[in-house]
């Protein structure tokens, strides 16, 4: 028996979404982030979920800083680091 549930945002396919707030959407660039958390609120929504972006989170690996971009009207905080229950993940900035 083959599962084909879940999300495909872009080439990528997300089949473990219990909490779409707890995920990463890895991206290759700054001009893809707008048009792929748009893809991947639309997306959610098909499942009946949604993305609460007052608790959205951007956090940039690299070594530089994101400015808040706004997706669908609401700001999401672009952040130096994520603390998770399991540690902290800072990228290259600090």
């Amino acid at each position: 028996m083959t599962c084909l549930g879940g999300v495909t945002v872009a080439e990528d396919r997300f089949t473990d979404l219990d909490y779409a707030d707890d995920i990463v959407l890895p991206i290759n660039s700054q001009d893809e982030l707008v048009p792929c958390l748009t893809d991947f609120s639309l997306a959610v929504k098909k499942m009946g979920l949604n993305n609460p972006w007052p608790k959205t989170k951007i956090h940039c690996s690299a070594e530089q800083s994101l400015p808040n971009p706004v997706v669908q009207g609401q700001v999401v905080e672009s952040v130096g680091q994520l603390v998770l229950l399991i540690g902290k993940c800072a990228g290259l900035r600090g």
